[in-house]
């Protein structure tokens, strides 16, 4: 299969067909390994400084923000 590559800040956008994940905030790396190991709510808020809950659903991320 080919190699693809997918920019995006919005964590509902990526499919079930990505495997692994990169989450970079200024420039610098905060996280990389398997999506399942990156997309965590603590690494996303990090990223995003924000409070973030995330739902997973038939392999995709459903973020909101947290009150």
């Amino acid at each position: 299969a080919p190699l693809l590559i997918m920019v995006t800040h919005r964590v509902e956008d990526i499919i079930p067909a990505f495997t692994h994940g990169l989450v970079i905030r200024d420039g610098r790396i905060i996280a990389t390994g398997p999506k399942e190991e990156v997309l965590q709510e603590s690494i996303l808020q990090a990223a995003f400084e924000v409070p973030v809950r995330l739902h997973r659903t038939n392999g995709r991320y459903w973020p909101w923000l947290a009150p």
